[in-house]
């Protein structure tokens, strides 16, 4: 059996598209194992979701378990990956007895303080050197009453308002090298966006070392709006500090949508408008790519999303930029290039025309460009037995019956019969043409 003519490109590598604007990572567990030569082909960056967690690496007072974080470190550095520390003050996946005693009595501040740096000194020196970010405190702002102010956390109730301060400085500390992070969610709605701006301020006024805000970036079709994402980069860069996009992906679904509309492939529609999206969150991450150090995506492929098991929805989502069969999405060619649409990206790697028989047989694939058919023939692609072309969207196939593309043409779009015999018999010099 004849194979067919591939006039192809590899899938590019996101990492190398984007090597001189900022890091791109993901988050996982150890189920990296599944696509860990995908993850390692796209991505400079990697997240343990939860295995640095405190009830991850220290379920009980003064037991640690490193197993699963460590496998992920080697992982990451085997290639070549920085190393994100998450996260090390969090009021949730934090076992009782960090701010209780068995009785159920409140420990002091002084106990708590103790704890925390037990805590850090023991996980951020363990990988002391090794960490490039440290999300240090996780999600310590909330609105009560119309209000953005401090999360009412156990650790606010245990230690007092200066636990960030005393987290920070814990584990600057202990890794001097590693830049620190105050990481949150929603970080772009106007409220929380100045609540959070006001903390990193006074911070930062106090001398304690906080080097930037991590925007989780856990967006969807609707919302937030391009400018809000926009003015809050403007606005903690502003501080001086760096922006790193932190666990990034566009859910199918409104925040408030209960339903399960999609429970299997995305409709082409819901996917060509997540391809949007997500082309227009990346012209803004080029456009202020000076600020931004990192963009990690929080997951590997649909599959694996934590969105699919969300409380209260325990539904299928589609957020990221592989399948559940670990194909590239519209999503993913349309970061290839955000200024372009997802559809010419696509073709310009993987074929904008595709040559088949009369039975539907692939003959051969061609990238957009110009093309003389003797070379092509002599290259192996069987001309002759073409009665089809297939094209992408948002392209054109000319034959023209000279080089110089005087005489005769011959126009084809979508999807039309072709008599490759003839062309064969009747343009031996013919010139192909893509236009797009």
């Amino acid at each position: 059996m004849t194979m067919p003519f591939r006039n192809t490109l590899e899938v590019p590598s996101l990492k190398e598209i984007y090597k001189d604007r900022f890091l791109v990572g993901f988050a996982a567990g150890l189920y990296y194992t599944e696509v860990e030569e995908l993850m390692a082909r796209h991505y400079n960056a990697l997240t343990p979701e939860n295995e640095m967690k405190w009830s991850s690496v220290q379920p009980a007072p003064g037991r640690f378990s490193f197993g699963a974080a460590d496998q992920l470190a080697r992982f990451a550095e085997e290639n070549g990956m920085k190393l994100i520390g998450h996260t090390l003050v969090w009021h949730s996946q934090t076992p009782r007895w960090v701010w209780e005693h068995p009785d159920g009595k409140a420990r002091s501040r002084e106990e708590g303080l103790a704890l925390m740096e037990e805590h850090i000194r023991t996980v951020a020196g363990r990988y002391a050197g090794r960490i490039y970010q440290w999300d240090v405190v996780n999600e310590a702002v909330e609105e009560y009453n119309g209000v953005w102010q401090l999360r009412d956390s156990p650790w606010l109730r245990v230690v007092g308002e200066d636990y960030l301060e005393h987290a920070f400085r814990l584990a600057h500390e202990v890794d001097p090298e590693a830049l620190l992070f105050y990481n949150d969610y929603n970080t772009a709605d106007p409220g929380k966006r100045d609540r959070i701006y006001q903390l990193a301020k006074e911070l930062l006024e106090k001398g304690v070392p906080i080097h930037g805000i991590g925007m989780q970036g856990h967006w969807s079709l609707y919302h937030p709006s391009a400018e809000q994402i926009r003015q809050a980069i403007e606005k903690y860069s502003s501080l001086g500090l760096k922006v790193s996009i932190t666990e990034l992906d566009v859910s199918v679904y409104a925040w408030n949508d209960r339903s399960n509309r999609y429970p299997g492939e995305l409709p082409e529609e819901l996917l060509y408008r997540q391809a949007e999206r997500y082309a227009e969150i990346f012209r803004i991450f080029d456009e202020y790519h000076h600020v931004i150090d990192r963009v990690t995506f929080w997951g590997t492929t649909d599959a694996r999303s934590w969105l699919n098991h969300f409380p209260q929805r325990n539904r299928p989502d589609h957020p990221l930029l592989f399948d559940r069969k670990n194909q590239p999405k519209p999503a993913f060619w349309a970061i290839v290039d955000p200024y372009r649409p997802w559809y010419a990206n696509r073709a310009q790697y993987l074929g904008a025309a595709v040559f088949e028989t009369a039975e539907g047989e692939e003959v051969g694939t061609i990238i957009p460009g110009d093309y003389q058919l003797d070379e092509l023939k002599d290259q192996g692609f069987a001309l002759d037995r073409v009665a089809r072309v297939r094209l992408e969207r948002g392209h054109v196939v000319t034959f023209f019956e000279s080089p110089d593309g005087g005489g005769r043409m011959w126009s084809y779009s979508g999807e039309a019969d072709l008599d490759g015999a003839r062309l064969v018999r009747e343009a031996r010099a013919m010139k192909v043409e893509f236009v797009e």
